[in-house]
């Protein structure tokens, strides 16, 4: 009896191995095609008082696009700001996000040049902007010159 129990657990061990490693395959096969790399791209801008930077880059279509900027100009002003935009197929840029302090929550949609987005800095003199409907720019109206960068992710 013993000899035909052995004789059957072998079999059955090696199934089970083989069993086991098909679905370890498979398991990993697809979770390498869901896993994709996002695009991003960095600009940074240095401008004089009332100019504006626009950011080389046309928002894809339908799918949402994280901005993230920083006004890196010393002497107390620095900042930060982000938010999540969508350039809309019915012509329009969408966004939600957060301005730099002591702001609070931005939202809204527009195709018009100069529609605010999201301020980068404590004085809420650097914003990014609507630039038309498919793209966007840094603006800067204080007085002074302003620099920093501008990060986009999808």
């Amino acid at each position: 009896m013993t000899t035909l129990m052995q004789r059957f657990s072998r079999p059955a061990v090696v199934l089970l191995a083989v069993l086991v490693g098909v679905i370890t395959f498979a398991i990993v096969a697809n979770a390498a095609m869901v896993c994709t790399v996002p695009n991003a791209a960095t600009y940074s801008y240095a401008l004089n008082p009332n100019l504006s930077f626009i950011i080389p880059l046309v928002l894809p279509l339908d799918r949402p696009v994280q901005v993230m900027g920083v006004m890196t100009t010393a002497g107390g002003a620095q900042g930060v700001g982000q938010a999540t935009l969508l350039r809309s197929s019915a012509g329009f840029i969408q966004w939600v996000g957060v301005e730099s302090f002591p702001g609070g929550i931005s939202f809204g949609r527009s195709a018009a040049m100069g529609a605010h987005i999201v301020f980068l800095d404590q004085p809420h003199q650097v914003d990014i902007e609507v630039n038309n409907a498919a793209t966007i720019r840094v603006h800067n109206s204080a007085a002074q010159p302003r620099a920093g960068n501008v990060t986009l992710i999808w």
